[in-house]
């Protein structure tokens, strides 16, 4: 997340769990010993480390922090034969269940007397999906919806647009800041729904209520999809592979498009995949090397995309397994400002890399 014009803009789903402690104890990130051949030669102890620390200190759900984490998380748990969640993960999901069971009384995350109510809707969109999206991720190794995952996605499905140009998409908070609060942020949100269902239950993914509601926002994401960024773009394309709702020429564009924009070392660089144009919002000129952020996403989405596809994945994810830092993170720089790197905003990109990095590369064996 981005600071903006005021501090009540400064974070963007502020205090969803405020009284999250940094948790002590967390082990030092370190490399781990060369990987067998033919296993990618990364650190997943390294990286959830570094995720979980940062998190730890986190005061709230984030598109550029949490999300990322939840995505992420279970597959390192995996990765390092962890049993259950970590306790930074079980603190930031207990937060989010409270939040939830307690919906009809708690104030919108923007409770400044100078917020507008659209300001106010948009916050309350964007939340619905992201907690749908962590108590359903938290329960879909058990096979079954808890209670509290079902409350969430009735609230998200109460939120959902049905009429109108955006029918089918979610309302989604817009502070100038990309890649995922800006004008064109409500498409990458939206454009969450058919991973979120296609982690549910079968039975639950067949009601016809929730096939309606997936089937406004697979249109939705269908219909806007020539308009919007190829960073917006390839997020479609890797959840399409969680649910096939793009057409084949559909995948095959998105594809060569990316493709195209592969760099010299086999990564790909945000910047080049952003709605923006050379340089940020202050005037300061863009990083344009590869970076963890896009470079993981991008081998998301080629995965599936054919045997050019594949094979660029398996480029970027050595890129990937060459590019992590001793201390477990991959490089990422803001899109709308230059950042010290040192300070906690100038980490938020990188912890988006570090997240998608490791999705990329968790069980690439």
């Amino acid at each position: 997340m981005e600071p903006q014009r005021s501090l009540r803009l400064n974070v963007w789903l502020p205090c969803l769990i405020a009284c999250l402690a940094a948790v002590a104890g967390l082990a030092s990130p370190t490399r781990a010993a060369p990987a067998p051949r033919g296993e990618p030669a990364w650190s997943a102890r390294a990286a959830s480390a570094y995720l979980d620390a940062r998190i730890a200190s986190a005061p709230c759900l984030s598109c550029h922090s949490s999300a990322p984490y939840v995505l992420a998380r279970s597959g390192l748990a995996k990765e390092l034969g962890e049993k259950g969640s970590s306790p930074v993960e079980a603190r930031l999901i207990a937060g989010i269940v409270d939040r939830v069971r307690r919906w009809p009384d708690v104030q919108p995350y923007f409770t400044d007397k100078s917020s507008s109510q659209a300001q106010l809707t948009d916050a309350r969109g964007g939340e619905s999906v992201l907690n749908a999206m962590a108590l359903v991720l938290r329960d879909e190794p058990f096979g079954s919806l808890s209670d509290d995952a079902e409350h969430a996605l009735d609230i998200m499905w109460s939120l959902q647009i049905r009429d109108g140009d955006k029918s089918g998409a979610w309302p989604w908070f817009r502070l100038g800041n990309e890649p995922w609060e800006a004008d064109d942020s409500q498409y990458w949100g939206t454009s969450l729904l058919p991973l979120i269902v296609a982690a549910t239950p079968g039975g639950y993914r067949a009601k016809p209520d929730v096939r309606a509601g997936l089937a406004l926002a697979e249109a939705y994401v269908k219909r806007e999809l020539p308009r919007e960024s190829l960073l917006n773009q390839a997020n479609a394309l890797w959840i399409d592979g969680k649910s096939r709702f793009l057409s084949p020429a559909e995948r095959t564009s998105i594809a060569e498009q990316l493709l195209a924009k592969e760099r010299p070392d086999g990564g790909w660089s945000a910047a080049s995949l952003a709605p923006i144009g050379q340089k940020r919002r202050d005037g300061t000129p863009l990083d344009v090397q590869s970076d963890g952020y896009a470079t993981g996403l991008v081998s998301l989405a080629l995965a599936g995309a054919g045997e050019r596809g594949r094979e660029a994945a398996k480029r970027a994810r050595v890129w990937l397994t060459q590019n992590q830092d001793p201390q477990g993170f991959w490089p990422a720089s803001s899109l709308n400002a230059k950042r010290d790197p040192s300070t906690d905003v100038g980490k938020f990109m990188t912890d988006a890399a570090t997240a998608y990095a490791s999705l990329a590369l968790e069980g690439a064996k």
